[in-house]
């Protein structure tokens, strides 16, 4: 007979994965351009694990949001993704105040739940204002120009587009009311949802749904290489459902972490029959780099990418042939 004390019991199992990651957020407003401030919820650490990398704000998503709002007019009524938004989706949500409809995704469970909340309020916000006080057309001094940092003596006139003027040294760039007012107007959707990169199930979803963006975003969402190709695979597929395919594009955020990866970027996307491009920074961000935001003082290289399909290069209009292995093998692809 064995008695109750000779029965080791089972020890109460107290784990919680909770623990290990950092819930606690942050509202934080971000100044783009001319754009009345964009607040978002982020992380309240200073620094992530490299799975969760997509829980703060990085200094490209912000560049490249300033490359949104100074092209505005590229996204006016048309319909974008962005790739790889993270908890913040800035680009996305910038991008959302002159886009006709937004979706902003990403892969990973963990900042899925704070994204959701930034789109909510967001549509909340911004999506159904109407402001009839621009006049389109209108000429308006340059934006920036001898306002850094109380500077005086720097050239801070910025360029929205008008690369002619730049390449005649122009000082500053005259643009239109148009360019740099915020006009809110009744839009479309804002809408969030998961997408795995290189799944086909996934990015079909995304078409059936009634997605068919003329133009994706991603802000430094190469910095795997294992994660070049399976993103590239969606991109391709994206454009080939999209209105105009030849004119599709995906502006991505870039900052160079290894030049292997940066290789095998530009290597594969000719192989899948796209070209890249770097848009130069003096297009939509002040001349003068001393006169950035803070935020985008560092000592990395913020670039932005174009890359679209190129019709001169073999197979441009070849179908997409989704591979095994797939970016959501791990929780983040950066």
């Amino acid at each position: 007979m064995t008695s109750n004390h000779d029965v080791e019991a089972e020890p109460d199992c107290f784990f919680n994965p909770d623990l290990f990651v950092n819930k606690s957020l942050v509202k934080v407003n971000y100044s783009i351009q001319d754009l009345e401030q964009q607040p978002v919820w982020v992380s309240a650490a200073s620094c992530t694990d490299h799975d969760q990398t997509g829980e703060i704000v990085w200094p490209i998503s912000i560049f490249l949001s300033w490359f949104v709002a100074a092209r505005r007019d590229l996204f006016r009524d048309q319909q974008v993704i962005e790739l790889g938004a993270g908890c913040a989706g800035l680009p996305g949500l910038i991008a959302s105040r002159f886009a006709k409809d937004v979706l902003v995704t990403d892969g990973n469970y963990l900042v899925l739940e704070t994204l959701q909340r930034n789109v909510a309020e967001t549509r909340g916000i911004f999506r159904t204002i109407t402001d009839h006080s621009c006049e389109p057309g209108e000429p308006v001094e340059p934006m920036f120009k001898s306002t850094c940092y109380g500077q005086s003596t720097y050239d801070c006139s910025v360029g929205v587009g008008d690369e002619k003027a730049l390449n005649n040294n122009s000082s500053a760039v005259a643009v239109s009311r148009d360019a740099l007012t915020s006009c809110w107007h009744e839009k479309g959707k804002l809408e969030t949802r998961t997408l795995l990169w290189g799944d086909k199930k996934s990015v079909e979803a995304v078409v059936n749904e009634g997605w068919r963006p003329q133009i994706l975003l991603g802000a430094d969402i190469v910095c795997w290489i294992d994660f070049v190709t399976p993103l590239l695979q969606t991109v391709k597929f994206l454009f080939l459902h999209a209105p105009d395919r030849e004119r599709a594009v995906l502006f991505l955020g870039f900052v160079n972490r290894a030049n292997s990866t940066e290789r095998f970027l530009y290597a594969q996307a000719r192989a899948f029959g796209m070209s890249v491009k770097r848009v130069p920074h003096e297009t939509f961000m002040p001349i003068e780099k001393r006169c950035w935001p803070s935020e985008l003082q560092t000592a990395q290289e913020l670039e932005v990418l174009s890359i679209s399909l190129d019709p001169t290069l073999e197979g441009y209009d070849s179908p997409v042939s989704f591979e095994e292995s797939r970016a959501y093998d791990w929780a983040t692809p950066c």
